[in-house]
């Protein structure tokens, strides 16, 4: 077995993602004069789909300006 040991300065910092592809749901959202507005979105799974936009919400700091509701087979953004 052959190796080489290289040095370095340090560490590399992680390159992490900073944005979502539901951020762009919440951004056309906020665009529009809209109170309510219903998702169509095509997911079969629309429980992990709510959970992913409320933390998109959450972590961008507008739980006091938008929520994300489900009711029945649909999602729905609210302004408040």
């Amino acid at each position: 077995m052959s190796y080489n040991l290289v040095p370095v300065d340090g560490i590399p910092k992680r390159r992490v993602q900073r944005r979502s592809k539901y951020d762009d749901i919440i951004d056309d959202f906020l665009n529009q004069n809209l109170k309510y507005a219903r998702l169509d979105i095509d997911a079969t799974n629309l429980d992990y789909i709510r959970t992913q936009i409320y933390k998109r919400i959450k972590a961008r700091g507008l739980t006091d300006h938008i929520k994300i509701v489900r009711r029945g087979s649909n999602l729905y953004l609210v302004r408040l």
